[in-house]
């Protein structure tokens, strides 16, 4: 099957945040990692998510065996890009013996941020931080992950015994890590906070990088700032 989806949101029936009072409880509830199941794509299956955001996931099981992660990816034919994957019981996303594009994703949050099983790939442009476990696990000693230009939650990057300095997310070993991102942000995140501003782009869910929303001006102003080493 194919399952392409942009601008949208999976998430618990208890997450008021998005769509308010979905299951009509008014805050007697609130979501939790481990309130629903998992997004899969099987073996065969193919699909983009663009700008997509899915929280609270668990894992799934299929034909007997167990996938953690809110995220499943067992084939080649995928892509996600622009996504943030938050509060995962387990893993953010979770790919076995498939190869799909990842690129300009955020995942936060979770028990592991990415789980690698039988595969060696090129995991480049994305944010890991706040994952309680790993930012990074690659269960297969026998691939390598290439996870270079990636932003760990900390200037100094990544936690590993190679990296003794680092104070970002933990990385497990048979992960090339080395060099990394100093910042979240790029100055891509800056130009299209300007383009939603002025009009020019519309399907763009901005990054509220002050926490104060809505997003405007000041976001992109501090983005740049970051971006030209001024804070």
């Amino acid at each position: 099957g194919t399952l392409n989806a942009t601008n949208a949101f999976f998430t618990s029936y208890k997450d008021d945040t998005l769509a308010g009072d979905t299951n009509a409880d008014a805050d007697q509830t609130t979501p939790a990692p481990g309130d629903w199941r998992s997004i899969v794509y099987k073996a065969g299956s193919s699909g983009t998510l663009d700008n997509a955001t899915i929280r609270y996931g668990d894992e799934t099981t299929i034909d007997s065996k167990t996938y953690s992660g809110q995220l499943v990816i067992l084939s080649d034919d995928v892509s996600v890009k622009n996504s943030l994957l938050q509060f995962g019981d387990r893993a953010g996303i979770y790919i076995e013996s498939a190869a799909p594009a990842l690129a300009n994703n955020r995942l936060f949050n979770n028990t592991y941020g990415l789980y690698t099983r039988n595969i060696a790939l090129p995991v480049h442009d994305n944010t890991f931080a706040g994952n309680t476990s790993y930012g990074l696990y690659n269960a297969s000693a026998d691939y390598t992950v290439d996870a270079i230009n990636n932003f760990w939650g900390d200037p100094s990057g990544p936690r590993h015994s190679s990296n003794p300095g680092g104070l970002g997310d933990k990385v497990s070993d048979y992960v090339i890590f080395s060099t990394w991102q100093n910042s979240e942000y790029t100055l891509a995140d800056a130009i299209l906070i300007l383009q939603l501003l002025a009009g020019i782009q519309t399907d763009y869910i901005p990054i509220d990088s002050l926490g104060n929303a809505p997003v405007g001006l000041p976001e992109a102003i501090y983005i740049l700032q970051l971006t030209a080493d001024l804070r």
